[in-house]
């Protein structure tokens, strides 16, 4: 597997062909596609920045990828890549348990709980 930084654009494109869904994903500022042996993207992370924080918006991963760590070096190379940009915080939103106990293994802090 290889982290390419790519555009927005163009790993939305293909996240939604993973997914077999559209998804919306609104204007970021980075975007990193994880590559197979072909080349082709087979997931990756979109992430924006908002003064010193970088807020990751969508991480997308098949669980063979998640299993193999490849989300953890995805948040890793976004991190590397944000300090020089100023990033001092960064934040993401977890939607269930599992994503949850991930940004928490991977040095992100539960700071609020809300259930409708």
């Amino acid at each position: 597997m290889e982290l390419k930084e790519t555009t927005v654009t163009e790993l939305h494109t293909h996240l939604n062909r993973i997914l077999g869904r559209e998804i919306a994903t609104p204007d970021a500022d980075i975007a990193i596609a994880v590559l197979n042996d072909q080349k082709m993207p087979v997931g990756g992370i979109i992430a924006e920045f908002m003064g010193a924080e970088v807020h990751i918006k969508r991480l997308v991963l098949s669980e063979v990828l998640q299993a193999a760590g490849v989300d953890a070096a995805l948040l890793r190379e976004v991190f590397m890549r944000s300090g020089p940009r100023g990033a001092k915080v960064a934040t993401a939103y977890a939607h269930n348990e599992g994503t949850q106990a991930f940004y928490e293994a991977n040095g992100f802090t539960l700071f609020c709980i809300v259930s409708y």
